[in-house]
């Protein structure tokens, strides 16, 4: 209270961070992440990185690129479960990102329901447990089209963008470069023709981005002779 009267913040703007306040703070979520078990950082380090692929992996793969081109090889997933990925809670009111922002990472919602908004839709969008958001940041720079909420218990992982690329970049196996390289490019050029959000609007366009993964994971496939 000392400080919304010492700093002349208006009674409606005092009244709702109270209420936020009160929303946010008797909520807690029991349920452990690696960071939260203090001898994980402790023990070996391929231990630490056997147990991160065997955690984080099943939800990476809900993205076709990356599903498809572990066919490719093992050593980059491994690699971006260890170094690009970290997992989240989210508390109720929790704004995870809002509009015309930039993003540096995406998402892939491990538990629970967040919401999304955005002007160009009518309405709030729920979005649930193996969904991905904001693909399009690792692809290239993107700027969020709306607000992504938690409205209760929830938990995601989220791709460092930056890091994965470098990962890809620096790959020793150059199947995987240039299928990667192959999808960035089909992206970006359905991005330039037409209009993309930080979430696939819908399964139309959540098959075409499948189907694109499959080409560009097929050009680097042994052929049957």
């Amino acid at each position: 209270r000392r400080f919304f009267a010492d700093n002349s913040v208006s009674a409606s703007l005092t009244l709702r961070i109270w209420s936020s306040y009160r929303t946010q703070s008797g909520w807690r979520d029991q349920r452990l992440r690696m960071q939260d078990v203090e001898y994980l950082s402790f023990m070996p380090k391929r231990l630490q990185m056997q147990l991160r692929r065997e955690i984080y992996a099943p939800h990476l793969t809900r993205l076709p690129i990356l599903e498809l081109a572990s066919k490719l090889g093992t050593v980059e997933m491994a690699t971006i479960c260890n170094h690009s990925v970290s997992e989240h809670i989210g508390a109720p009111l929790q704004e995870i990102f809002v509009a015309y922002t930039p993003a540096h990472e995406a998402l892939c919602v491990t538990a629970g329901v967040l919401e999304y908004e955005c002007r160009h839709f009518v309405g709030k969008i729920k979005v649930v447990g193996e969904e991905w958001i904001c693909e399009p940041a690792i692809w290239g720079s993107w700027t969020h089209r709306g607000v992504l909420m938690s409205h209760g218990s929830s938990r995601w992982i989220e791709i460092h963008v930056e890091r994965f690329r470098q990962i890809i970049r620096d790959s020793p196996n150059p199947r995987m470069f240039r299928a990667m390289r192959r999808y960035a490019k089909s992206f970006a050029a359905k991005a330039t023709g037409e209009s993309i959000f930080d979430i696939a609007c819908n399964e139309e366009e959540s098959q075409d981005r499948r189907r694109m993964a499959e080409s560009a994971v097929q050009a680097e496939l042994p052929t049957s002779s």
